[in-house]
């Protein structure tokens, strides 16, 4: 009895499981993905501020469970600033134009965000 030895790792396929680079280069695709982040960056930068301007200007507003909401309504402008705005202007320019500095504070603030969404939750159940 003979086996073949030759199996299908070893030949290479033209699978790709991200969009080609026809979709993707495409002018509806980045219209409607701009479109899109736009959208949701808008709603949740104008949505959080608010939250953030009620509670302040409010006096009767400033509870501590509030003062969690605000925190993670600051945590969420964070995010949304770092990671929904620079994604614009690689969508519409093709290329990074931050640099590595740029590259390097945006990933910070990413972090940072998260991280205080995390510490704010956390905070928020615990009082309750």
């Amino acid at each position: 009895m003979t086996y073949n030895v030759s199996s299908r790792i070893d030949t290479p396929t033209n699978i790709s499981v991200g969009p080609s680079a026809a979709v993707s280069d495409s002018l509806e695709y980045k219209a409607v993905s701009v479109f899109l982040v736009l959208v949701v960056c808008g709603a949740g930068i104008v949505g959080n501020i608010m939250v953030v301007l009620v509670v302040i200007t409010t006096r009767h507003m400033r509870t501590p469970t509030n003062c969690y909401l605000v925190s993670l309504a600051v945590a969420d402008l964070t995010v949304l600033v770092a990671a929904g705005l620079p994604n614009v202007s690689d969508s519409l320019t093709g290329t990074w134009i931050f640099g590595h500095a740029g590259c390097l504070g945006i990933t910070y603030l990413q972090y940072l965000g998260i991280n205080v969404s995390s510490c704010s939750i956390t905070a928020f159940t615990v009082e309750r």
